[in-house]
């Protein structure tokens, strides 16, 4: 990710370049608008290119914390969707052998989802060829899942983060902008004492959601907290044990 939060994290060219040096595996590169003026953005393309990224997800970027203003300056040059438009604009004339595959990134649970799915047109319009979902945390999701797929000729993939902690899930659902969860899930988190059976429930919750939106989406990406990769193993055994599920009744 790039700068998540508006916190300074490793350029996501490079730490994407060396995890497919070292794994052979392609990555989709994060890349947010808060950070470059456009003549940075292009040259970052560019770089991007000549490492062998192909693929990448566009997003206009968090805003700086309040605190940060005096001394941090927002660019916010361009829009995830006019970024769309000048990649789409590079794979014409210097990507063209080669192009790039453009995302986008939803958030399936706004209070306005008509929007939603007009601006995720408009997207498509510009470049992108899927999106990827804001972390689901209740049914009710699942069924905007659906109703997306229904109405945007992309693909999407579904984000699934569970969350390991009483303290965890209150911090998601506080001060991470975008981030719903249920009063319910709170509430059981607060009477589960140990931490074991605490990651053991999120992992539960995040798995049944899982084989929910596989019914609909085209896939998933899970975003362990902490670094627990213990928890994507455990949501991927959830999968594979109800698995029956997914297929499309």
């Amino acid at each position: 990710p790039d700068s998540p939060l508006a916190r300074t994290r490793m350029n996501p060219l490079v730490i994407s370049s060396a995890i497919r040096d070292k794994t052979n595996l392609d990555t989709l590169v994060h890349l947010c608008c808060r950070d470059r003026n456009i003549i940075a953005m292009q040259s970052d393309l560019l770089a991007g290119w000549a490492l062998g990224l192909r693929n990448l997800l566009c997003v206009t970027g968090d805003p700086v914390a309040a605190g940060g203003r005096d001394d941090i300056k927002s660019v916010f040059n361009i829009s995830s969707t006019n970024l769309m438009k000048l990649v789409s604009h590079m794979n014409k004339e210097i990507f063209k052998d080669d192009p790039i595959n453009i995302y986008g990134a939803v958030n399936l649970t706004a209070k306005n989802f008509d929007s939603v799915i007009k601006r995720s047109n408009n997207k498509v319009d510009a470049g992108a060829i899927g999106f990827l979902s804001q972390p689901i945390f209740s049914p009710a999701d699942i069924e905007r899942v659906k109703v997306y797929k229904q109405k945007v000729d992309a693909k999407l993939y579904v984000g699934i983060m569970p969350p390991v902690t009483y303290k965890n899930a209150l911090f998601l659902k506080n001060e991470v902008p975008d981030i719903h969860i249920p009063d319910n899930i709170i509430d059981s988190f607060s009477k589960i004492s140990d931490p074991t059976k605490a990651e053991e429930y999120g992992c539960n919750v995040a798995g049944q959601l899982a084989v929910k939106a596989l019914k609909y989406a085209d896939g998933l990406y899970i975003m362990p907290p902490f670094g627990r990769v213990s928890c994507v193993y455990r949501i991927i055994d959830y999968i594979n044990k109800n698995s029956c599920e997914v297929c499309n009744e």
